[in-house]
């Protein structure tokens, strides 16, 4: 049985849930994934309603904005490494940007030594990373998939604090 909630019910639903997000949150550390939603029984539509109250309840387990900010900034010079298809690279987060306490924004620098190997030759050469993301033949598609990439690494990470990567900003170091 299907229950559907008035938009003046949801304030009264979601506070219901605040007990169960601190103590989730106390033994798991913070989650705001529709998988971890899931798991109290909401469908997508449910947690897509609720999901501004439980980012405020969020935001209360943390101890306010500034600890939540504090959290979020404290990624900052941290050093991830990425391999995938033909990439290997190391990269940091050289600054992060809480745009607002939806939306984050990164500077990430490429690290020396990273590599790409270009399999579409038929015979894959292995270029610097660098030199490839530079290149004016293949540069274009080259920044594309490093910010995929990085997208993909950075994206877990920030999106279970209920953050939305709005723009990551790739240099060399």
């Amino acid at each position: 049985m299907k229950f559907l909630i008035r938009e003046s019910q949801l304030e009264n639903v979601a506070e219901k849930f605040k007990p169960l997000l601190f103590k989730y949150w106390n033994k798991n550390g913070p989650s705001l994934t529709f998988k971890m939603l899931k798991m109290f029984g909401l469908d997508m539509k449910t947690s897509y309603e609720l999901n501004s109250y439980f980012k405020d309840y969020l935001i209360e387990w943390f101890g306010g904005f500034d600890k939540f900010k504090e959290k979020v900034e404290s990624f900052k010079g941290q050093i991830f490494r990425a391999t995938d298809g033909g990439y290997n690279f190391r990269f940091e987060i050289f600054n992060v940007h809480l745009i607002d306490e939806d939306s984050v924004s990164f500077d990430i620098q490429i690290l020396p030594g990273g590599t790409v190997t270009l399999i579409f030759y038929e015979n894959p050469p292995t270029q610097r990373l660098e030199d490839a993301y530079a290149s004016e033949d293949i540069g274009w598609e080259i920044r594309s998939e490093v910010g995929e990439i990085i997208f993909a690494i950075l994206n877990p990470k920030f999106g279970s604090l209920g953050l939305e990567i709005q723009d990551i900003d790739v240099d060399f170091k």
